[in-house]
């Protein structure tokens, strides 16, 4: 050991400072690395969750919220399901978390959440099945985009193609990959089930909707008409799996047998009783057992559906006339001066948008115009 005299006090405590410091950097050395290597960990959980959550495209929320809604025998039941497949200690930490998960206090991992995508199906009803189903085809769908320019008085042979593939989109339409190799229990009979539901119900909302696109086109046509300039209108028929959207131009004369009629839906008339037998029909007893209390929910849902498009298409026509008398009178009132007037209005197949403009080189280009046709004829006959 190094003795230091008394001419040398101030390197002694120095030294021994150093010693001190020496010993709790070893004693905090463990510790630091531990709270590091926790907070990697953390922070790895966290990019989990994130990445799985835009895969799934929210999903995971909707498992969550189906998980915290479970009584207590069937979590019971799941975390049976979870000792099971994933052995006791994480079966025991998830219960020991579930209070704090279910407060927000604590955020499940990722890891945690593809767990219970896995083992959840088993433990809650056809319906819930249904219902999750059909969140992950809504937040993890892409729908399909059509454009068309059409004319009013020419438009069904354009059109109804179009809208007969999107009725029956909903039956083709597959998962994203990354999301069916989670979903392993679609394969199952109940998952098979749901599919086959929830195609049938689709398909019949967007019949639903398409059977408003004839009136919807004549009430259009007749707009035009009664429009002294041009107007442009953008319509958009949306249904589940695909968004169809019509540049509407051209102008036409209307007949008194264009005026629409309510209730006239002369395309794709549904009917949810055909829905239902639809749904049904080939499946063994147990299966229409299990599928028939949701086939008639969503029967009822969809009537329901339709009462509140015919009341959506009257308004949209009201609004229509009232769009047309205001532009009629801003016309009258701007006496060749430039305006603006647009309009969005839904409708019972989506929304369509109006608009009519006047530029304030239309008028003297009318009257110029004017001015040298009379010129060329007076010329003409001169010759």
């Amino acid at each position: 050991m190094v003795r230091f005299g008394p001419e040398d006090g101030g390197h002694q405590v120095a030294i021994k400072a150093l010693f001190k410091m020496s010993r709790r950097n070893r004693s905090y050395g463990p510790r630091r690395r531990a709270r590091r290597i926790g907070a990697e960990r953390a922070a790895e959980h966290i990019r989990a969750r994130a990445e799985l959550s835009r895969e799934l495209g929210g999903t995971d929320l909707d498992v969550l919220q189906v998980f915290f809604e479970l009584d207590d025998n069937r979590r019971a039941e799941l975390f049976r399901h979870y000792r099971g497949q994933f052995g006791d200690s994480a079966a025991s930490y998830a219960r020991a978390a579930y209070s704090k998960w279910k407060s927000g206090q604590v955020k499940c991992s990722g890891q945690t959440v593809s767990r219970l995508i896995a083992i959840l199906p088993a433990v809650i009803d056809f319906k819930t099945k249904c219902w999750l189903l059909q969140r992950i085809r809504e937040r993890t769908r892409k729908r399909d985009t059509v454009c068309l320019s059409v004319d009013p008085s020419a438009w069904q042979a354009t059109v109804i193609p179009h809208l007969e593939a999107a009725i029956g989109r909903p039956f083709t339409y597959q998962l994203p990959a990354a999301v069916a190799r989670r979903l392993t229990w679609l394969s199952s009979d109940d998952g098979q089930l749901a599919t086959r539901l929830l195609a049938e119900v689709e398909a019949a909302e967007s019949a639903a909707a398409a059977a408003f696109v004839e009136r919807e086109m004549r009430v259009l046509g007749k707009m035009i008409s009664d429009i002294d300039g041009p107007v442009r209108i953008t319509h958009v028929i949306t249904l589940p799996c695909v968004a169809i959207t019509l540049e509407i131009k051209g102008r036409r004369k209307m007949s008194s047998s264009d005026k629409p009629a309510r209730g006239d839906q002369s395309l794709f008339a549904p009917n949810t009783r055909d829905m239902i037998d639809s749904a049904l029909g080939s499946l063994t007893e147990a299966q229409r057992g299990r599928i028939a209390e949701k086939a008639a929910e969503e029967a009822l849902r969809l009537s329901a559906e339709a009462k509140r498009a015919e009341i959506r298409s009257g308004t949209a026509e009201h609004e229509i006339n009232n769009f047309v008398n205001t532009v009629h009178k801003t016309q009258a009132a701007a006496r060749g001066s430039e305006f603006s007037l647009t309009s969005t209005i839904e409708t019972a197949s989506g929304t369509t948008t109006i608009q009519v403009r006047r530029s304030p080189w239309l008028v003297p280009a009318l009257v110029f115009g004017a001015i040298a046709l009379l010129v060329l004829a007076v010329f003409a006959f001169r010759n």
